[in-house]
Parts: structure tokens; sequence; C-alpha cells
């Protein structure tokens, strides 16, 4: 039958949460157990199912023959993607170094290269084979510094995609990858237990405090190119918990310690043009700790010396 192993590998060691590979190859994955490399090495993998290996510089991924076609890049590391399936003379060649693109790409089928879909001069490397298996697997050596036998009696951990959905259901998961500096998404919020949303709000309360965010004020929405800015973002996610919080009688006390009334009733129905009240309401009974602008007479002149392209910053 001959060989059929799919996969991608990296030069870079990674923690066995798979939390940052998964981030680094946009892999929406979730850890399910640990797995021998017998197991790993099975032929006929199911589709969404991964077995990694995880060393101290190095990583592999053996995975389903689809996602080895369509491999991964990185902009911070090398990475190669491959498949071998000798029954059909199928094999796929992926690799990248420091891009989001891949610099070299060939696919062959039936044992003929398809020039109509290769990317990229050919690698030194390429020289010294004539067989596809063993030029791959060279390539993964040169890759990892490991062959493919050296992988056969190391542990590998099993990860089953997810997608981001699920993925963000999981607060920790959200929180790690900053997801709510981002991306608006109130929905998402809503759906949290009522403790993970006051945890959520006094996580975003210090951020606001710690990087002096105005969030009384009128947010911008963004430029000529659809680009929102982060404060905007920020603020959206931070004021979308606060409403959450205020209309559950049971966490409403959470905000009220730190906001008034007038407060509150500012925050969702700002008007740019009163300035009086702004500021009437920006220090109404806050401390001077929780004043998040101590002087907006500043913030307007701060303002004033910037050019109008330093405002998306």
């Amino acid at each position: 039958m001959g060989q059929s192993i799919a996969g991608i590998c990296v030069n870079n060691g990674f923690d066995t949460d798979g939390f940052d590979l998964g981030r680094e190859l946009e892999l929406e994955w979730k850890f399910q157990k640990k797995v021998s490399a017998e197991t790993a090495f099975e032929r006929h993998k199911k589709k969404g199912v991964y077995d990694v290996c995880f060393l101290e510089n190095v990583t592999l991924i053996l995975t389903e023959l689809e996602t080895g076609i369509w491999g991964r890049t990185s902009e911070n590391m090398e990475v190669f993607s491959f498949v071998i399936q000798e029954s059909t003379m199928t094999f796929s060649f992926k690799w990248s170094l420091n891009s989001k693109f891949e610099q070299r790409y060939f696919r062959v089928e039936n044992d003929v290269v398809d020039d109509e879909v290769s990317i990229g001069e050919p690698l030194p490397i390429e020289n010294l084979y004539k067989d596809y298996a063993d030029l791959i697997e060279a390539q993964i050596k040169k890759t990892t510094g490991f062959s493919l036998i050296d992988f056969s009696d190391k542990e590998f951990y099993r990860f089953k995609w997810v997608g981001s959905e699920k993925l963000l259901q999981d607060i920790e998961y959200a929180l790690r990858s900053g997801y709510f500096y981002k991306y608006m998404d109130s929905r998402l919020i809503s759906s949290y237990t009522p403790e993970e949303q006051i945890r959520l709000f006094e996580i975003f309360h210090q951020y606001a405090l710690e990087n002096k965010v105005d969030v009384y004020h009128y947010m911008t929405l963004g430029n000529s190119e659809g680009i929102i800015p982060v404060e905007t973002v920020f603020k959206s996610n931070y004021q979308g918990v606060i409403r959450i919080l205020l209309e559950n009688p049971e966490t409403e006390s959470v905000v009220k310690r730190y906001y008034t009334t007038k407060q509150t009733d500012w925050l969702f129905g700002i008007d740019p043009t009163d300035e009086k009240f702004y500021n009437k309401v920006l220090n109404d009974h806050l401390k001077t700790e929780e004043n998040f602008i101590q002087n907006i007479e500043e913030l307007k002149e701060e303002k004033k010396d910037k050019k109008w392209w330093e405002f998306w910053k």
C-alpha cells in the first residue's frame, strides 16, 4: 500500500496546551487527549483531528490529507506542510520562512508535477532527490532536525477543530487571546454567566484606569478604510458589559460601586456637543484615583496638537 501521511512541521517549540501554536497557525482547536505515536501515525485520520508532538525547539502536527495539502504558514518561523500518498503517487510540498505566503509549493498527482499550481523557485534540496517521498522526508528533517522515524517513540497530544465560536465560549480563551480588544461582541458577552460578566467588568475597569481611557467621551467609529480604533472596540465592549450588569438586579450593585446613575445615563445617551454636562458628569462623585481624565482641558489641547492622521493611532 505504501506510505500515507500528511502533516505540518515547525522549527519552533510551543506549550503543550496548544494555545500559542493554534494562534500562530490559525488552528481553532481544542485539546482532547494524549495518544501514542502508533495511534498518531495511523492511516486515514479523520478530518479536523490533529496529533501534535511538542518538542523543545520543534513541533510536528500529523493531519488528514486535505490539511496537509493546504498547509499553513507563519510570519515568525519556518513551516513545512506535506503529503505523502504513495498508493496514488500523490505528494504535496509547501514551505515558507517567516512569511504569511508560501515561498515554495508544488503538488504531484499520479507521479506528475502539476505546474499550474506550482509556486516559487525550486529549493536546493529538491535537486538531491528523485523520489518525492524521500525529498519530503529530507525536508522534514531539515526543518525540524528529526526524521519521521525519530518521532515514532514520542508522545502526541490530540486536538480537534471546534471553531472560534466554541473556543470563545471559554472566557479564559477569550481573555488570553485579547479578543475583546479586537472585536465588538456584545452577543458573546451576554452569553457568559453573571460571575464571568462581573469578572470582565473588573478587568475592563482596571484596563481603563491603567490606560487612562476616557470611557465617557463619544467613540470614533472608524477611518475611511473602515478600520476601527482599538480604543473604540474596547469602549464598546466595556459599555456593553456595564449595560448587561445594570439590567440584572443581582449584578447592578457591582457597577454602582464605580459609577453614579448620572454617569451611566450619560454613557448610554452621549451628546458630544454638551461639553458642560460632560464635564459635570465626569467629576460627579468620582474618587480622584478613579477619575480617568483629570483635566479635560489638557485632553482638548493634546488633541488640538495632533495632525488629522494621528487620531487613528
